[in-house]
């Protein structure tokens, strides 16, 4: 009897996973919620360890998560003043105080009615509204005196160079991931940039030094008065200036967890994480990270890289200890914490095992062993530039994606079949093709193995059986050959590289 009402209901919940997957529609977002739910799973959160005990109901867990975010934020090496210190904190008071007749009509374009419709027209629906409760599908919708209201806000706090205190209260939700950078930028730039210098180095015969850096909390510990100072030495407009001080200083944050909130804390260094701004604020506050003619710098948010080539190892390992001793100056100075336990280094060459460094690097007053390979920015870089272990690496996590959509995607799935191959497109697709436009020239050995993956893929997608024709396969899919396909991302970067650059 237990068995068959087990069987009975296994049934019903297959007839009814059945029933789901058939009525849904990729325009109303049942597909993506459904795919995201079987990718992420249940995201409620487990009771969480403290030094007392367990924190168990929600304003418990909201509290701890508020008091860890608190030491995020808490910049370790403002405790430790430099001969910097006193000057940077006088001129940004000084200039301040200086500059508190400005009217921002006289200095600034002030924004349109217009222009203001067009950014709020762009906010995303489904971000979730602050402690006022007030969602963006709110605002959309507001007359137009509402919109003339909200102008005449704008324009006051642009004049007076005030940011209002109940717009810096953040209501925090916590995740599990973090994404995203400048729209206009990917990571996919700075690698071609890097990589490109290595294979040229390679080319000419000469040895790559390359060393990432792993900066601690780079958002959150962002030294205000130092980034203020450094805006001002750029000759800012004083009315940004000021509102960018107004903006980033008396910041406070409540963490939520179903509606429950924890205590108030106050936020001392930092740039709000999400915030539009965030980013170009801290590309300002990095923008004079140190390099010379002996070596170069690639900076993509907290990822930072240091790079030289040279005929001889001697001249390399020098430019790489310069680098790392004139960065952690730099550093120190404007108050970036950098994670020398956690700095990889590797030496990209062509040449033979006894001729590759075997002595560590000493950085950060850590000592930092060449490596074989190391991850930047979510490629696989091994001495050779062969790829290999990354192209293993991506078709590793293309499997266990297709894992977790397997109940979505397999052959007895009842989705319809353009929505399969919709969802291979969009979230399983990018997985093995992310950064392939950087490493241009890559091997046929390894698209060939890409190819197998998608190969595989299909078959399932479309049941078809494993000895079906390649060419036919992706035809009645749609999708163009895995070679084909990097090909057009290549092109596609390339042009919009060329037209950035213009």
């Amino acid at each position: 009897m237990e068995k068959r009402i087990k069987h009975e209901i296994s049934e019903i919940r297959n007839t009814n996973w059945g029933h789901k997957l058939q009525n849904i529609i990729p325009s109303n977002q049942s597909l993506w919620k459904t795919a995201r739910m079987l990718k992420n799973g249940n995201k409620i959160i487990p009771p969480l360890k403290t030094t007392v005990g367990l924190a168990t109901t929600n304003v418990e867990k909201a509290n701890l998560i508020a008091e860890t975010l608190k030491k995020n934020h808490a910049n370790p090496l403002y405790k430790v003043p430099s001969v910097y210190d006193y000057t940077i904190n006088m001129t940004v008071t000084n200039y301040l105080s200086n500059n508190t007749n400005t009217d921002a009509s006289d200095s600034l374009q002030i924004p349109t009615i217009d222009e203001l419709k067009e950014a709020v027209k762009r906010l995303p629906n489904n971000k979730a509204p602050g402690i006022d409760g007030i969602k963006n599908c709110l605002i959309k919708n507001l007359p137009e005196q509402g919109f003339e209201l909200l102008l005449a806000i704008f324009i006051a706090c642009l004049r007076l160079g005030y940011f209002p205190m109940k717009w810096k209260h953040a209501k925090v939700f916590p995740i599990d991931t973090q994404h995203g950078f400048r729209a206009g930028f990917s990571t996919i730039h700075q690698l071609r940039r890097v990589i490109d210098y290595a294979k040229n180095g390679l080319n000419n015969k000469l040895s790559t030094g390359l060393i990432t850096l792993d900066v601690e909390k780079a958002f959150d510990r962002v030294w205000h008065n130092g980034l203020i100072f450094k805006m001002i030495k750029l000759n800012f407009n004083p009315n940004i200036i000021k509102i960018i001080d107004s903006f980033l200083k008396n910041r406070s944050y409540q963490v939520t967890i179903n509606n429950e909130l924890s205590q108030t804390h106050k936020l001392e260094f930092g740039v709000p994480q999400g915030a539009v701004l965030s980013p170009i604020l801290y590309n300002i506050y990095t923008h004079d990270m140190p390099t010379n003619n002996t070596y170069e710098s690639a900076l993509f948010a907290d990822d930072v890289a240091k790079y030289s080539a040279n005929n001889t190892l001697i001249r390399v390992n020098k430019s790489i200890v310069q680098a790392a001793r004139e960065t952690y100056e730099y550093m120190q100075k404007w108050k970036i914490n950098v994670n020398g336990s956690k700095t990889n280094a590797i030496y990209i060459t062509k040449r033979i095992s006894r001729q590759i460094p075997d002595h560590p690097l000493s950085i950060f007053n850590s000592s930092v062993e060449w490596a074989n390979e190391l991850k930047y920015l979510g490629i696989v870089i091994d001495k050779r530039l062969t790829f290999s272990r990354h192209i293993d690496y991506v078709i590793a996590k293309t499997n266990n994606a297709i894992k977790i959509l397997y109940p979505l995607l397999c052959r007895k799935s009842k989705l319809d079949t353009n929505n399969k191959l919709l969802i291979y497109k969009l979230a399983i697709r990018p997985i093995f093709t992310y950064g392939l436009p950087a490493l241009k020239g890559i091997a046929d050995a390894h698209l060939k193995k890409l190819q197998v993956t998608q190969n595989k893929t299909l078959k399932m997608i479309l049941n078809r059986s494993h000895f079906e024709n390649t060419i036919r396969l992706h035809k009645d899919a749609g999708i163009p050959l895995v070679k084909e396909y990097i090909e057009k991302l290549t092109r596609n970067f390339d042009e919009k590289l060329t037209n950035l650059q213009e």
